[in-house]
């Protein structure tokens, strides 16, 4: 865990996250920005400090996979990667007012959930991992290289295809949490898959599960 932990971050599911976006392309106003947050207009609790989410994560696999608790002895802190933000904070208002948007995921069900899909999925995640050329070490770590503003990151391409891999909204749902959701894409061009779905709105199925850090 990095540092003292307590960086703090919005969780919103990735599922919720592809609804909100659906939504805001398929009845957004055009050229309107908004942002996704996890706690909609109900005022729900959805920021989280480092140390709690891998609390909850500890506390899940204990009564998932009891065998192996107190799962709280894995946790080793390391020193805190350089620029850490200290928290990110998303006001999801205007999407949860204008477009009646709000998650459906409270983080309390789903993270034992997304731990469970994991936990059934290891030969996947190691099929991914292996492809991806990742060994498990630690990532953004300080180097002697000024050059490099002082990281040593993996080769880019290993990086993207790692994280494309463990899901593919990830990339892009982060981005757009952080910049806002641009309601206008997409919604004069919409593809036909598209605007099926927009029609009963029905959630799409880009993710089996999980959780993103706003």
């Amino acid at each position: 865990m990095y540092g003292d932990g307590q960086n703090v971050r919005d969780w919103l599911s990735v599922e919720d996250h592809v609804d909100a976006l659906l939504l805001a392309a398929c009845r957004g106003e055009l050229g309107r920005s908004t942002c996704v947050g996890g706690s909609g207009s109900t005022g729900t609790a959805s920021e989280r400090n480092n140390k709690q989410v891998v609390e909850a994560i500890c506390s899940a696999l204990d009564v998932l996979q009891p065998a192996g608790a107190p799962h709280s002895q894995l946790i080793t802190l390391v020193s805190d990667r350089p620029g850490h933000d200290r928290r990110y904070a998303i006001d999801p208002t205007r999407i949860s007012t204008e477009l009646g948007w709000q998650p459906r995921h409270s983080f309390q069900e789903g993270l034992p959930a997304t731990l469970a899909w994991y936990l059934e999925q290891q030969a996947w995640c190691r099929r991914v991992r292996d492809q991806g050329g990742y060994g498990g070490d630690r990532l953004g770590v300080l180097s002697g290289n000024p050059s490099r503003a002082g990281m040593a990151l993996a080769p880019r391409k290993t990086r993207l295809q790692t994280e494309a891999s463990f899901g593919a909204a990830f990339v892009a749902t982060r981005l757009t949490t952080a910049a806002g959701v641009q309601a206008g894409v997409g919604a004069g061009g919409v593809d036909a898959l598209a605007r099926k779905r927009c029609d009963g709105f029905s959630r799409a199925a880009v993710f089996p599960g999980g959780w993103l850090p706003g």
